[in-house]
């Protein structure tokens, strides 16, 4: 909740500024919410990589990312073509489960935490551009940063199959990323529905979002 109400308050900061600009439409604000996950991403073999890397013989490995991912934005549009938004994204909860045999558990727990893929929630700022084929349905394109907030909640078994004890470790940290996006909606007077693609770059690794949207403007 903190951060949905952060997102708003930055978002009337930005768009203030252009309150003196030209207003080309009766309503400049409107709110979206899209619901969809994470369809396609190079995460799991990025991950492989960079234990391979570290050292690490792979025995097994999988990744499995939430189906119940969302984002929520705020936007303003400053002429007929262009808006500015910002928003709230939450990819859900992510398991990534390996398999490797090492003496040192301490260290395993900090290289799978740099490995793991990275995902969580956080905050967007971005840039629209939107074209209207009809009336009625809208072409968007749209660009912007993420200020991702990740969690990890590693759990190590350090002893045996037979008789297992878990080491467990909670570790948070922050990132900026970037995305980039494109959407076709359907509007009826203030309401919208469509489809939108998202993809995203985080830390170099490829990870593509595609969901429903529902929008209102007021």
């Amino acid at each position: 909740m903190k951060k949905i109400i952060s997102t708003v308050v930055l978002a009337m900061l930005i768009t203030n500024s252009a309150l003196a600009a030209k207003k080309s439409v009766d309503s400049p604000w409107y709110i979206q919410a899209s619901f969809g996950e994470v369809f396609e991403t190079d995460a799991e073999e990025q991950a492989l990589k960079d234990l391979n890397k570290l050292g690490y013989t792979v025995e097994s490995m999988s990744f499995d990312n939430s189906k119940n991912s969302y984002q929520v934005e705020l936007g303003y549009q400053m002429s007929e073509h262009w808006a500015v938004t910002a928003g709230y994204v939450d990819f859900g909860d992510t398991d990534f489960d390996v398999q490797i045999d090492t003496p040192n558990a301490d260290l395993l727990v900090n290289d799978i935490e740099k490995a793991a893929p990275r995902f969580g929630d956080g905050n967007t700022f971005g840039l629209v551009y939107s074209y209207k084929v009809i009336p009625e349905v809208v072409l968007s394109l749209d660009g912007g940063v993420l200020f991702l907030e990740s969690e990890y909640n590693t759990q190590v078994n350090v002893g045996s199959d037979d008789e297992p004890v878990f080491y467990k470790q909670t570790t948070k940290d922050s990132s900026v990323q970037w995305y980039a996006s494109a959407g076709v909606s359907y509007l009826f007077d203030k309401l919208e529905v469509g489809v939108y693609y998202r993809y995203y770059d985080i830390d170099h690794v490829n990870s593509q979002w595609l969901g429903a949207r529902l929008g209102y403007h007021f």
